[in-house]
């Protein structure tokens, strides 16, 4: 692979100088079986799972002027699951691998860094580990002792070190430059305006929890009946669960002034409250990349106008999405993106300098502009035998102390709260939302009593 394809893309040049013990850039997709994990078919199924998506298999490295991808110099093995879920910090600032896969009793978990992929990306490698795994379990509990020890010798032998050049060239594109450089016809790129930049959005004040530290709820709905309401109303799945969920914070926020422990900045409450919705842009433009390609659609209520019903949050939310997604005006986020870093001055500037500057630029217009993110990852298609569920967990953000995600498996949907804060509040304003609908669900934490990834089997 050469340098050109070393290259962080250009929505994840930002993340390593955001790198903290809060702000770890991970996030993570589970999948929670009716059977203990098998060690040695998940570990043969991690090796196959990075054979064929070898350009997973990096590190971040430095350089003088930009960060960059390098192959890993030891292969990805098999890990237990045993801290906090996305707060591995100290392996994204040094030389570990940025794609992980775990193991927990009845738990098989992948995380990946912003900084190499996103969640459709992801995705497409936890479906071959799955299919893998479940392919080599059936294998070892189907044969005899001799093939079985033959089996396990196989699937234990030492990993090899996956060549990150054996692979298609458009699965590690930069789909951001390609489709951003591009002028449509009758574009002037010149004259192309420039993105708004929304003002600051609602946030509660709320004490962090300490680092290290990071609390996940997860609630399991039944997909058919969130399906049935979302066609009641005429609108997709991923609407609907983004106007429940505003529909919660709205309420949360007209009562958070009476919540113990809030810290200093109340007038912070009385903001937008706005959510960025991260879109999949590959069907849009056509790209098979596996690296980061989405773009996050800001859509809001302002509780400043008087409380939102949530046949109103709907329409909002629903033609938002609409008009905010018309390939045209996505195009100008694109374009600013792909030009900036083709500017020759933005180049030459050194790294540490581009690392400040970044920061500064992230605070003034990053997660201080939304309240939080929604990502809802749809259905894993994969029919995978003795697979209960699947979960999916947002990144870590000390800005935003809750954040929400969606997956479906089955008729399992899993509603997920990553959050660095004790306050519960929110949440259960969300699933108050949701109980109004006639939807309710199984809760899940991890932090009963204990801060192992353990505590949610």
């Amino acid at each position: 692979m050469n340098d050109l394809q070393y290259r962080l893309d250009n929505s994840a040049k930002i993340w390593p100088a955001l790198l903290s013990p809060r702000y770890t850039t991970w996030f993570r997709l589970f999948a929670v079986f009716t059977e203990p994990v098998l060690y040695e078919a998940a570990r043969g199924a991690v090796s196959k799972a990075f054979n064929d998506h070898p350009y997973l298999a990096v590190r971040l490295k430095p350089g003088l002027f930009w960060y960059h991808l390098a192959p890993l110099k030891h292969p990805v093995d098999l890990q237990p699951d045993n801290s906090p879920p996305c707060m591995t910090y100290e392996g994204s600032r040094k030389t570990g691998p940025l794609v992980r896969v775990y193991a927990y009793r009845k738990t098989l978990a992948v995380e990946a860094s912003h900084m190499v992929t996103d969640g459709t990306g992801l995705k497409v490698f936890f479906t071959t580990l799955l299919a893998e795994y479940t392919r080599l379990r059936r294998e070892l509990l189907a044969a005899g002792p001799e093939v079985r020890e033959s089996l396990v010798q196989h699937c234990t032998k030492p990993l090899p070190i996956p060549d990150p050049t054996h692979h298609r060239p458009e699965t590690w594109e930069d789909s951001y430059v390609t489709h951003g450089i591009v002028d449509p016809p009758g574009a002037r790129h010149r004259s192309m305006p420039k993105p708004d930049v929304p003002s600051k959005a609602l946030h509660f004040p709320l004490a962090l929890l300490p680092r290290g530290q990071y609390r996940i709820s997860l609630i399991r709905y039944s997909a058919a009946a969130i399906r049935g309401r979302a066609k009641q109303y005429g609108i997709s799945v991923g609407e609907y669960l983004e106007s429940l969920v505003m529909l919660g914070f709205q309420r949360a926020a007209r009562e958070a002034e009476q919540w113990p422990g809030m810290l200093p900045g109340r007038s912070r409450l009385s903001r937008p409250i706005r959510f960025l919705i991260p879109v999949d842009l590959r069907r849009l433009y056509n790209s098979r990349t596996m690296r980061n390609f989405f773009i996050g659609l800001p859509v809001e209520i302002d509780p400043r106008l008087g409380d939102f019903t949530l046949e109103e949050i709907i329409r909002r939310v629903h033609h938002a999405q609409r008009a905010e997604l018309d390939a045209k005006y996505l195009r100008k986020q694109l374009a600013r993106n792909a030009r900036s870093q083709q500017s020759l001055m933005l180049r030459l500037v050194p790294l540490w300098l581009k690392d400040i500057v970044l920061r500064m630029v992230y605070r003034s217009i990053g997660d201080v502009r939304y309240t939080g993110s929604f990502s809802n990852l749809g259905r894993v298609s994969e029919t995978v035998p003795g697979l209960a569920w699947v979960g999916f967990v947002p990144p870590p953000s000390p800005v935003n102390p809750i954040n929400v995600t969606a997956i479906t498996y089955g008729d399992e949907l899993c509603l997920g709260f990553g959050k660095m804060t004790r306050v519960g509040r929110i949440e259960h304003q969300v699933v108050r939302a949701f109980a109004e609908q006639g939807l309710r669900g199984r809760l899940m934490t991890n932090f009963e009593g204990s801060t192992l990834w353990g505590g949610l089997q």
